[in-house]
């Protein structure tokens, strides 16, 4: 028996993959918005955790950043990643810094979903865990993926580069390489993709 944990603010989605493995007496905990003040605790506690990329007003950074920290905490935790994004050098990127979680489509049937559950509870953790994974050619980043939260905000790339410290000439080369990567034609479409990643939603909990 393991314990499952769903992190998704669709209730629907949540609700859904929660009374699925009820139904198999597994043990489900699904987390409230209050959970979510600290979600790495409240993850902690699970064997394997069920979460999208963007969630409870997190941008994928965020999100992110959550994940790298209950794998730090709790390296036994077992992680599956659900997204609805197609943009590979996203999740490339990410794939680099959890060497361990499976990301999986939004979209992918509940069997699947729960094959990977599975999967999962009887994996092996006996490896040490490495952060050191190489992300491919095509992957943002570490400075880009920094880079989509300050492209988000609207700022000037005269602004950014004061934040970063960095000169706008090197503010606009990585800005095209974002755009190139994440295959915008023009400077129009990336407001829609960052929002995708979740990126001027709502204010996340605090923590």
């Amino acid at each position: 028996m393991f314990t499952l944990a769903v992190m998704d603010n669709d209730k629907c989605i949540s609700s859904g993959i929660a009374q699925y493995f009820k139904d198999r007496q597994i043990n489900v905990r699904v987390m409230t918005n209050a959970q979510a003040r600290d979600a790495v605790s409240f993850a902690a506690k699970s064997d394997i955790v069920i979460s999208e990329l963007s969630v409870f007003g997190w941008d994928v950074q965020a999100i992110t950043e959550i994940f790298i920290k209950l794998q730090l905490v709790s390296p036994a935790t077992r992680l599956i990643i659900l997204t609805d994004l197609d943009e590979s050098a996203v999740i490339n990127y990410i794939s680099s810094l959890l060497p361990r979680a499976r990301i999986l489509s939004k979209r992918c049937d509940i069997h699947r979903l729960a094959s990977e559950v599975f999967s999962c509870a009887a994996q092996d953790d006996s490896k040490p865990l490495s952060f050191n994974l190489k992300p491919p050619k095509d992957a943002l980043t570490a400075r880009e993926f920094r880079l989509l939260r300050f492209l988000a905000s609207n700022s000037s790339l005269t602004d950014i580069g004061h934040l970063l410290d960095l000169s706008v000439k090197t503010v606009s080369y990585h800005k095209k390489n974002i755009m190139r990567k994440l295959n915008c034609q023009t400077s129009v479409e990336l407001p829609s993709r960052l929002a995708r990643m979740g990126y001027g939603m709502k204010k996340r909990p605090n923590k």
